[in-house]
């Protein structure tokens, strides 16, 4: 029986439905939610993709924990970062970028060499100068070489000669202040490749400074550039870096980045246009001058640079595909931040200059000796003084390449590094330590050297031995530091961003929820170097694609049997999306699939409802596909696989947890029911959240008690690890809840938790009857938890795990032993384990509370009762709180009492307890 309706429909499906899905799906375009939905797509099509391919020539050098901890907070003194520039361009690094915005000025800082070393070096040639003049006058009087009389013509010079060393040391101490902006714009002056930040942009918020457009920011706008109207975004605002540090780079690139309104960076701009002139990216512009500063041709579409020269030799246009707004598509690693491209802690660099003071003082200090080798001279600080001749000259070189940015100066200074670092280590080569320590060693031997003072001598010999020693091993190490990072940076790209934990440069890619940002300048430099690049067809080709599979749909399904309409409506959407996966895979061109998917999709299954309603049989199929098609879908397991609903369980090795509120009737007695009810629904939740952020499974909820396991339903390797750490964060969630409830009144004291754990294989299923069932756990190994969360008040205890938990879960936690025992109803002995904290999160002080306790609970378990009752009585007066050395300072008392433990015994303890 047809029913007279949709009889007439059928007549009009090969037009209206095909035309009502393709407009439908293609008008959703104008909805962020199905943008988001495109996005995600794009996102999954990305990831199975051939990851790319890494450009060796980029090099991330990272402001990380290990940089902070070695230099102090961030910001750092400007003068930290210029010694680390400088030594990068030492040691051959081509080009580097800042991704740190330095927009303000800076405190002056204190040139530490100019303090330590030329400072009291000046002061002493001064006032030795002065001394021997004084010495000369006062021995010629003294001597009758000149008269009294004939000795005051020489006051005014000896005034004048000391008025002018005066003035020269007074400038001497001026001169160890420093201005650190200068000087790092001095060092990047000196590298003279090194690029900084503009900020180049419509939004007021990203004007981080007041330092405007100027003759200075404005050389850094692209110079060979050929670009079509609105092939970039134009923008009203530009901010710079500060002139100081700005005037010593050879360009700048803005650091804008505009993020997809589902909050995820997947492009970017390459130019933007401020004032009728073309600014790079931050990573293109130090990329533009690697690639030999080709011509740049912009479109719409693409972003073209004209004969670009790249590292393996070849000359070739590079074009850079430009999606809408004006921007290209990252080829994204799918690695996280410190697992894509090569990094280097810029702590490597601090080090470095570190070593290098090392060594200076060590051969200033053998310049310094004054031992009288006779007639052999002093050969020892003749050396060391011409090695830091060297280096004095070398610092010269480096200060003119500073302040002209002549690279030919640089070179010098780089050749002068090297040439006063040979002549260190053929200085400290060559014996003048051996001639010297030999000439005293002799002296004594002949007793040339008072008795009184051979020890004296000895010491000097054991001095100069170390002191060399000394000087050598720094030596070494700096030389194969230096070899280190030149392998690393030699002919190198490299970027500079701060990426310790306290970054706020945090951001979103397609496959990492927090990702640093200073990965995208090097992600968009290789996708540029590769030149595997992605670009997104404009979103009409996908509307035309719809409206074309719709009516092709169609057409196949015409002269199709039911059933076969519904496969070729699924058949078609899997081919729409497998074939526009196809054509990303290979050629990087992502066609948005939502639409044409979808529109084929519900084309195909409408079509073939509505042929199936058009008869009874129709009508019955219309609804068991409405049923099958459009119900939620928030059972998908049971579905798929309704024998699920049988009662019955698996055997499966998993953690369960119990937790209990201690003296919880106390607090419900004080409380009106609504107000017990409200304390106890907050407490549950926030226990609750933990557990299930754990990917734990909540079995039930027995008044303040919950019981849960992990590991079910779904496998998991690390159920006991996860069971451990919830444990610790219920509690720090508890504390935190505490505040609350005793704060607001909620509550008229503290909740506090006890927490059982033990693991095991555990029975898990639907248990109950046919009509009601309940999916919980069962078995000896539950029983266990549960006595271990009862066991905690024996102890003084708030979280217990059994040794089968600790074994499993243990990397990263921290756990105090206890003792075996039995417990109620299990005849098993089990290792008590209290779980502290997260390992990670521990201080010392924990820490080494939990290694005194064991120190002290292994003399106990010896049975030397007396040693371990003052053991723990000792540890009681620092931690008198402490419950699980309460309960064995009082076990001692009764062991060494009347009531001993029996012969033999083993050491388990029965809890006759629950």
């Amino acid at each position: 029986m047809k029913i007279p309706f949709i009889a007439k429909l059928t007549k009009k499906t090969f037009i209206l439905i095909p035309a009502i899905a393709a407009t439908v799906f293609s008008g959703l375009y104008l909805m962020q939610f199905y943008g988001d939905l495109e996005y995600r797509i794009f996102d999954g099509f990305l990831g199975m993709r051939p990851e790319p391919k890494q450009s060796t020539l980029i090099k991330l050098v990272d402001v990380d924990n290990g940089a902070i901890d070695l230099v102090g907070s961030w910001p750092w003194p400007r003068d930290v970062m210029a010694e680390g520039v400088m030594r990068m361009r030492e040691l051959g690094a081509r080009t580097v970028s800042f991704d740190i915005e330095y927009v303000n000025q800076s405190n002056a800082g204190i040139d530490v060499d100019q303090l330590k070393n030329k400072l009291p070096a000046d002061f002493t040639q001064g006032f030795g100068e002065i001394q021997g003049n004084v010495n000369d006058l006062i021995d010629a009087v003294a001597t009758g070489a000149i008269s009294p009389k004939a000795a005051l013509r020489y006051k005014n010079d000896l005034n004048a000669g000391i008025d002018d060393t005066r003035v020269k040391l007074i400038g001497e101490v001026s001169s160890v202040a420093r201005d650190n902006d200068r000087y790092l714009g001095g060092a990047l002056r000196l590298f003279g490749s090194a690029y900084v930040t503009v900020n180049v942009s419509n939004n007021e918020s990203e004007a981080v400074t007041t330092i405007k457009p100027s003759k200075e920011t404005e050389r850094f706008a692209v110079d060979r550039i050929k670009a079509d109207r609105d092939s970039a975004l134009e923008a009203t605002i530009m901010s710079a870096t500060i002139p100081q540090i700005a005037e010593g780079a050879k360009g700048a690139g803005f650091v804008n980045v505009l993020i997809d309104h589902d909050g995820v960076r997947r492009r970017i701009d390459i130019l933007r246009e401020y004032d009728g002139k073309y600014y790079a990216q931050l990573i293109v512009a130090p990329l533009l001058s690697v690639l030999g500063n080709p011509p740049i041709e912009a479109t719409k579409s693409t972003v073209t640079l004209k004969g670009a020269h790249l590292p393996d030799g070849t000359v070739k246009d590079i074009r850079i595909p430009i999606s809408s707004g004006a921007q290209t598509l990252i080829n994204w690693p799918r690695a996280d931040f410190y697992g894509s491209f090569q990094h280097k802690s810029f702590s490597e660099l601090v080090n470095l200059k570190r070593l290098e003071e090392d060594l200076s003082g060590y051969l200033r200090n053998i310049a310094e000796m004054d031992i009288d080798t006779g007639t052999q001279g002093r050969p020892y600080r003749d050396g060391a003084l011409a090695v830091l001749a060297l280096e004095d000259k070398a610092s010269a070189l480096k200060a003119q390449a500073m302040a002209t940015g002549d690279q030919k100066a640089t070179d010098a200074w780089i050749a002068g590094r090297v040439e006063y670092l040979a002549a260190a280590k053929k200085f400290l080569a060559g014996g003048s330590d051996k001639e010297l320590t030999g000439y005293i060693d002799m002296a004594i031997r002949k007793g040339a050297v008072r008795p009184a003072d051979v020890d004296g001598a000895r010491e000097v010999i054991a001095t100069v031995d170390k002191l060399y020693t000394q000087a050598r091993e720094s030596l070494q190490t700096l030389s194969d530091k230096r070899a280190m990072l030149s392998s690393f940076l030699a002919g190198s790209m490299c970027i500079i961003g701060w990426t310790s934990t306290g970054t706020t440069d945090l951001g979103v890619n397609p496959f990492h929820a927090q990702y640093i940002n200073v990965g995208t300048h090097a992600a968009l430099a290789n996708t540029i170097l590769q030149g595997d690049f992605l670009s997104e067809a404009p979103v009409w080709i996908s509307i035309v694609l719809s409206f074309a599979l719709a009516f092709l749909i169609i057409l196949i399904q015409r002269n199709l049997k039911p059933l076969q309409n519904i496969l070729a409506g699924i058949v078609a959407m899997i081919l729409v999306v497998i074939g526009t996966f196809v054509l990303f895979r290979f050629t990087g061109i992502y066609i948005k699939v939502l639409g044409p998917a979808l529109t084929v999709f519900f084309t195909g299954m409408t079509n073939a409802i509505v042929k199936y309603l058009s008869t009874e049989r129709e009508k019955s199929f219309y609804r068991k596909a409405f049923a099958t098609y459009l119900s939620p879908d928030v059972i998908n397991q049971l579905v798929a696989d309704p024998s699920k609903l049988r009662l019955g369980g698996d055997m499966k090795h998993m953690t369960a947890m119990f937790t209990d509120v201690r003296a919880f009737s106390s607090v419900s007695e004080k409380l009106t029911a609504d107000r017990l009810v409200a304390l106890l629904n907050e407490y549950l939740t926030g226990m609750s959240d933990i557990i299930l952020d754990m990917r734990g499974t909540i079995d039930k909820y027995e008044g303040d008690a919950i019981i849960g396991f992990f590991g079910a339903p779904l496998e998991i390797p690390d159920h006991a690890h996860l069971a451990l750490e919830a444990a610790v964060k219920m509690k720090r969630r508890e504390a935190v809840m505490n505040e609350h409830f005793v704060a607001d009144g909620m509550s008229p004291n503290p909740l506090l938790t006890r927490i059982g754990i033990n693991t095991g294989d555990i029975v898990v299923g639907n248990m109950g009857t046919e009509r009601k069932m309940d999916y919980t756990i069962m078995g000896n190994n539950v029983n266990l938890a549960a006595r271990l969360e009862g066991v905690n008040k024996m102890y003084g205890t708030w979280i217990l795990a059994s040794d089968a938990t600790k074994s499993e879960g243990e990397e990263g936690m921290l756990f105090r032993r206890l003792d075996r025992v039995r417990v109620v109803n299990i005849n098993t002995p089990v290792q008590l384990w209290e779980v502290v904290d997260i390992l990670a999160d521990a201080d010392d002080a924990t820490k080494a509370k939990i290694a005194e306790f064991h120190q002290i609970l292994d003399v106990f378990e010896t049975k030397d009762w007396n040693r371990a009752k003052a053991g723990f009585e000792d540890f009681l007066k620092r931690w008198p709180e402490d419950g699980p050395a309460k309960t064995f300072q009082k076990r001692t008392e009764t062991y060494l009492g009347p009531n001993p433990p029996p012969e033999g015994w083993d050491g388990v303890f029965n809890l006759n307890e629950k």
